[in-house]
């Protein structure tokens, strides 16, 4: 683990991620990130998408705000 910056917490909870950091993750506006706690430390971890069916996370596509994968959705256009 590399150390970064040091940053204050606003008198709403909220911190700035650093531009480096944002851009080694690849954390863009609007993106979600999982808040963890584990021995003491805050983990952030931004939010992987997947595949609602069968939780695969490659060759998404959104459909009505959910992600699934194009296999699934070759198996769904082949039922009767």
């Amino acid at each position: 683990m590399k150390a970064v910056e040091t940053r204050k917490i606003d008198n709403l909870g909220r911190i700035v991620l650093p531009l480096d950091v944002r851009n080694e993750l690849g954390v863009t506006e609007n993106d979600e990130l999982d808040i963890c706690v584990n021995d003491g430390k805050i983990i952030l971890k931004k939010l992987q998408e997947f595949c609602v069916i069968c939780k695969n996370t490659d060759s998404l596509m959104l459909v009505n705000s959910k992600f699934i994968c194009t296999d699934c959705v070759a198996k769904v256009k082949v039922l009767p």
